[in-house]
């Protein structure tokens, strides 16, 4: 028999059984799982516990620095909370299941614990802190009282702290120490007072009934020490009034010695009384603080102030005697310093002060002493002193005069009849007693001309010590190695102010003494201000033909004037260099022979700028586009000549259009470049080399190239139109011929257009043809392309509008004013004719690069109209209208229609009619437009003389002549310039 072999096969959990088995252990499961699920549920109240919501309370009430109260009901709460996870059991048989609650049961024993404990270290740290707080009060309080003192303000400060300690302190620290009880009694409830603060706590309750002992002992002390107090300000008042009977007295005895005679106010009478009174009056300063000081006790006793009145009394007793005894003994010692002393250098302003000041105050003691003999009589003895004394105070006045010199001396001697012999101890008594007060008017006559001598001479002696410190300022020119002057406007006040004085100065009736010196000064701030004057002068001139006649081309075109500026300019550098070397002024024009130097170089430098005006007026004469640049922009392109390239910065000041000229790699120009990077191709090649270093040559080839050049583009352009698709066409071709040739052929399309009666055709063509520039400009094009669709939109849109007003008013014929009042442009053996109404123009062909087009409307047109009208008269325009409204661009657009240069020349009042002149002369000749701006504002007076210039130029070209004179200058003229002006009302 064969033995059966067991396998244990694998068990899915999609097999029916196990599913049966599952479903039996989940039901059993769910059975069981109620009981656990509500036992869980009561720990839901300990939540905040677990998850750390109370310690987050507890913690807040300690930093918070919570009250007993809060405290006590925290614990409680904990406490409760104890016990009742004391009761909890840790493992809970419930049926199938057992809770473990041993874990969570722990946990929130030790949180309870944990919190308890630290509310009660809380509150352990708080109860230490504050019985030291009491404590530490008590101590405090305690030193205080147990201070010693004999310092009356000390005394009472003490009696006033301890009634603040016993009414008000005592009562808070009491308090206090309830507060502290009621604090112990909770430790003790929890059982939790340390042995280290137990010593403190009795300390705390002992220190009530210490602190009464020293209250007692302190408050007898006190009142013993103000008893003291009070007994010794009573005797210090006491003696305080015998001291003020014996001052009383002192000053008593002074008032009542009335058995005064002359021949007792001896010098030691009246110093001793000065020196009596002087210490009289230390006495009673002394008892005037004495005095305060005792209010000052009284007050902090509490007592009422005692006033003294005899002490104000004496002070005011005192005053006139004290005035009339210092007063005598000051005049007695100064009268022998005055008198019989040296009068040099006495101050007799000073001394006629002192001298009225004691005669005043001898008067008034005359009028207070007058109850007091022997008082007034010394007031009225020195009163009689002083007033022999007034009387030869003018004669102190005039000799102490620091005016007074040996001449003056000398002067005084002949009127006395006798010489003068002046000592260094000369005394006022000499000279009274030489008989000075008999020639007292004439002592006064010289001494007040001496005065003013002296004044003059101190002027003239402070003029010269203020030049001594005068520099000139200079400072490095350039590249240059020669410095120039700089900041010389103070010098030039000062020098002004000095000459103006010197003059006045030189008109006094007293400048006799000392007329050559000051003659001698005028003649030096005179030669100061020529040699200043001409300086700057010179160093103006210098300083703007020195970089001219730096340029090698310049010296080798004006060598008379080159060899001119080099002396020039060594005799400058040499006076610079000297100047430079010692910069004050007085020194630094005291050159030798400055001043002619100088002069001979401005007249050198005149002839230079005259030379250089000469031959600025050729170069503009052979090329009149040079008229429109000022003189420094003229020389920056003539110094150029080498190197035709570096002309071209300037070009743009010479041709509308043209920025830059395109040259090849032999310097040959073959082309011409605007400001958009448009290039045209001269015709011919233009060779500057030829013109041999003459800028103003080849620049007049260039403008003949340029008219020639556009004329030829136009012509292949006219005949290129029909062959080729017009958005082809459109961007073969330079911008302006472009919008040229386009108003040729709408101009031709509109006049067969009339004559065939077509007109209404025509305005669907000139739609098409706007879709069709509109479609391109949506494209993708070139900056100066898209430039030129835009300009070519402007000019098609108003052609639109045109053909919309002939088909409106159905025009048939080419002479219908509607069509002539049109601007016309018309193909005449190959030339561009510009027409409207009667007006004919020939076009310009001034290259004018890739600019765009103002936007014409109906007042454009009259405008337009208006101008052209003017032009068939040989007159020109004056567009007249507020600021902002489109005068100027409206003549500049018409000059733009017709390709004619046009100048903008804003004016203004300081315009003079030299410089327009100049500005009419480059007109007439080059044939362009001007538009002067705000003509109106330039002063009458110029006006009527550049009216007149402008009438020159017109009659010029009214009666057809080829040449006229203009300023004394013969001038060729060009019958195609024009004049503009526009008015603003607003400058009437």
């Amino acid at each position: 028999m064969t033995r059966r072999m067991m396998y244990l096969h694998a068990v899915s959990e999609e097999e029916e059984a196990v599913k049966t088995i599952q479903k039996q252990v989940s039901e059993l499961f769910d059975t069981n799982a109620e009981g656990p699920v509500k036992y869980v549920s009561l720990y839901d109240q300990y939540t905040n516990l677990l998850d750390g919501t109370t310690h987050t309370e507890v913690m807040n009430f300690i930093q918070e620095c919570g009250e007993l109260k809060e405290g006590n009901k925290q614990l409680k709460k904990l406490h409760q909370l104890g016990y009742e996870v004391m009761q909890l059991t840790d493992y809970v048989p419930l049926a199938l299941i057992i809770l473990n609650c041993n874990d969570v049961n722990n946990q929130l024993q030790v949180q309870v614990q944990e919190l308890t404990t630290a509310i009660q270290d809380y509150f352990i740290q708080k109860n230490k802190d504050h019985d030291k707080e009491i404590c530490y009060a008590f101590d405090d309080m305690s030193t205080k009282l147990s201070q010693v003192t004999d310092v009356t303000a000390e005394i009472v400060e003490l009696s006033n702290y301890l009634h603040v300690c016993s009414s008000q302190t005592m009562t808070q620290l009491l308090q206090e120490i309830q507060n502290a009880t009621d604090r112990l009694l909770f430790l003790l409830q929890y059982g939790k007072v340390p042995e280290d603060q137990v010593l403190l706590i009795n300390r705390m309750y002992a220190w009530p009934h210490k602190i009464s002992e020293d209250f007692h002992m302190a408050e007898a002390r006190l009142a013993h020490k103000r008893d003291l107090k009070e007994s010794a300000l009573k005797q210090r008042v006491a003696e305080f009034e015998k001291t003020l009977s014996g001052f009383n007295k002192e000053l008593e005895g002074l008032r009542m010695r009335d058995s005064f005679s002359m021949k007792e106010i001896r010098v030691d009478t009246m110093k001793r009384n000065v020196e009596m009174l002087d210490r009289l009056t230390t006495q009673l300063q002394e008892a005037k603080n004495e005095l305060q000081a005792i209010n000052e006790e009284q007050s902090l006793l509490s007592w009422e102030a005692t006033k003294f009145p005899l002490l104000a009394a004496m002070a005011s007793q005192k005053e006139p005697y004290d005035k009339l005894w210092h007063t005598a003994y000051d005049f007695h010692q100064k009268y022998e310093k005055w008198y019989n002393g040296p009068f040099s250098g006495l101050d007799a302003e000073a001394i006629n002060d002192d001298v009225e000041n004691m005669w005043r105050t001898m008067y008034k003691l005359t009028k207070t002493f007058m109850d007091q003999v022997g008082s007034r009589r010394v007031a009225e003895y020195v009163k009689e002193r002083i007033e022999k004394f007034r009387h030869h105070v003018p004669v102190l006045q005039c000799i102490c005069n620091p005016g007074l010199r040996e001449r003056h001396w000398t002067q005084l001697g002949e009127h006395l009849g006798k010489e003068l012999n002046l000592t260094s101890e000369t005394s006022l008594a000499d000279m009274i007693e030489v008989g000075l007060p008999s020639i007292q008017r004439k002592l006064e006559e010289i001494s007040h001309a001496a005065s003013k001598e002296f004044s003059l001479e101190k002027a003239l002696e402070k003029m010269k010590g203020e030049w001594s410190n005068v520099v000139f300022e200079f400072k490095a020119w350039r590249e240059t190695g020669v410095s120039i002057l700089a900041a010389v406007d103070d010098i030039q006040v000062l020098l002004d102010e000095h000459t103006q004085k010197v003059q006045t100065m030189r008109g006094s009736p007293y400048v006799k003494p000392f007329e050559n010196e000051i003659r001698s000064w005028e003649e030096k701030l005179l030669s100061m201000q020529d040699i200043l004057d001409a300086w700057i002068k010179c160093q103006v001139t210098w300083l703007y033909l020195e970089p001219i006649f730096s340029s090698e081309d310049i010296m080798k075109q004006m060598p008379v004037e080159g060899r001119k500026f080099t002396r020039v300019d060594q005799a400058w550098r040499e006076m610079m260099a000297t100047a430079v070397e010692d910069p004050h002024a007085l020194v630094a024009t005291a050159q030798p022979n400055m001043l002619p130097r100088l002069h001979e170089c401005n007249d050198l430098l005149e002839e230079i700028q005259k030379g250089l005006n000469d031959y600025l007026e050729k170069k503009r004469l052979f090329f009149p586009r040079f008229f429109f640049l000022s003189n420094d922009e003229l020389l920056e392109i003539l110094s150029e000549t080498k190197d035709p390239q570096r002309v071209q910065p300037h070009l743009k000041k010479c041709f509308e259009g043209i920025s830059r000229l395109h040259f090849s790699s032999q310097q040959e120009i073959e082309g011409m470049l605007s400001s958009e990077g448009e290039l045209v191709q001269f015709s011919n090649r233009v060779v500057p080399a030829k013109a041999r270093g003459l800028v103003e040559r080849w620049l007049v080839e260039v403008e003949e190239m340029m008219i020639q050049s556009l004329q030829d583009v136009a012509v292949r352009a006219v005949e290129n139109h029909p062959s080729i698709d017009h958005d082809t066409w459109i961007v073969q071709w330079p911008s302006q011929i472009v919008l040229t040739v386009a108003q040729i052929v709408w101009t031709s399309d509109v006049t067969v257009a009339i004559e065939e009666k077509s007109i209404k055709l025509l305005l669907d063509v000139c739609n098409a043809r706007i879709e069709e520039v509109v479609t391109m400009v949506r494209g993708k094009l070139e900056p100066g392309t898209r430039s030129t669709l835009g300009a070519l939109i402007v000019t098609y849109v108003h052609g639109r509008d045109v053909v919309q007003e002939l088909n409106n008013k159905q025009v048939c014929s080419i002479q219908d004013f509607t069509w002539v009042s049109q601007l016309r442009y018309y193909w005449v053996q190959e030339l561009v004719k510009v027409d409207m109404v009667m007006t004919r123009l020939p076009y310009g062909y001034e290259y004018l690069g890739n600019t765009s087009r103002l936007v014409i409307t109906p007042l454009t047109d009259r405008c337009f109209r208006t101008l052209m009208g003017s032009l068939k008269l040989n007159l020109g325009g004056a567009p007249e209208g507020p600021a902002g409204t489109g005068k100027t661009e409206t003549c500049k657009d018409l000059a733009k229609a017709a390709a004619k240069q046009c100048i903008i020349f804003n004016c203004s009042d300081g315009l003079d009619y030299k410089a327009m002149g100049k500005f009419f002369k480059g007109l007439a000749q080059s044939g362009a437009w001007a538009c002067f701006d705000e003509f109106n504002r330039i002063e009458l007076e110029v006006l009527s003389v550049v009216a007149q210039q402008i009438q020159n130029i017109q009659a010029a070209i009214s009666r057809g002549a080829q040449r006229f004179i203009f300023e004394g200058v013969d001038l060729a003229l060009n019958p195609n310039c024009s004049i503009f002006i526009t008015m603003n009302p607003g400058y009437m």
